[in-house]
């Protein structure tokens, strides 16, 4: 029988992510008596059936950080933004955590050998996913969200969102969640310069775009394509942003 480290479990990173999670996560918590309950809540939100202690250690401790950057951000404090603004914590909250899953537990894809054979069978390795959903969202051009440097100010990669607040896949037009947000929130960004129909998939000016929110995450202060032959895609620029984050 494995033992659970009380001490670690009282810290405040494991309090603060379980507190998030009770709060905004549409998944099942456990109530946290003890230690052994918050660990069980964490395994419901980490997207793998049985997670090493390291996984499960390092989507709390990457959330973790994620979340600092939120209670830092004034455009997350609602006493700030009043009505103009509101509901945007819950809305970026709800993406750090589907972040985390993605950027520090592996993909659902099979596992490769350097020599470019399947290690596992992609019917072996979904068996230790909890994979409802995580499939057609992985499988999706879905978006992410992104704290700047200075942990506060925010970028968007990828979203297109209707009016009505449906995450749109930006290659097929098709609804991929709906209500993502309010109407109401979605006024209140476009109002604050935030763009939430910009494709980075298509356009004479896409690189551009894309070059200037990898430079906004890094806090690099410009934003000249250093190599005119390289081809960025979103993936590309999702992956670049996601070794980023886990260097943070």
């Amino acid at each position: 029988m494995v033992s659970i480290d009380e001490k670690k479990f009282a810290g405040k990173a494991y309090s603060i992510v379980y507190q998030y999670l009770s709060q905004y996560s549409s998944s099942p918590v456990v109530s946290a008596n003890t230690s052994s309950d918050m660990v069980k809540t964490f395994l419901l939100h980490c997207g793998i059936k049985n997670p090493s202690w390291a996984e499960l250690r390092h989507f709390v401790k990457f959330l973790n950080i994620q979340l600092k950057s939120c209670e830092q951000s004034i455009f997350c404090d609602e006493s700030l933004v009043g009505d103009v603004l509101r509901g945007l914590k819950s809305f970026v909250v709800k993406f750090m955590i589907q972040m985390s899953r993605d950027f520090s537990t592996p993909s659902l894809h099979g596992e490769v050998a350097l020599n470019g054979n399947i290690l596992y069978p992609m019917s072996d390795v979904l068996q230790n996913y909890q994979i409802e959903g995580r499939r057609q969202w992985e499988q999706s051009n879905h978006p992410y969200l992104f704290f700047n440097e200075d942990r506060y100010t925010i970028t968007f990669v990828g979203f297109v969102v209707s009016s009505n607040g449906d995450l749109m896949d930006p290659a097929t037009n098709n609804i991929i969640k709906e209500g993502i947000m309010t109407p109401q929130l979605y006024k209140g960004l476009k109002s604050n310069n935030v763009h939430l129909d910009e494709n980075c998939h298509t356009g004479t000016n896409h690189k551009n775009l894309m070059i200037q929110k990898l430079t906004r995450v890094m806090g690099l202060a410009a934003s000249v394509d250093p190599d005119p032959s390289y081809v960025l895609t979103v993936d590309n620029l999702i992956k670049i942003l996601a070794i980023q984050m886990r260097f943070r």
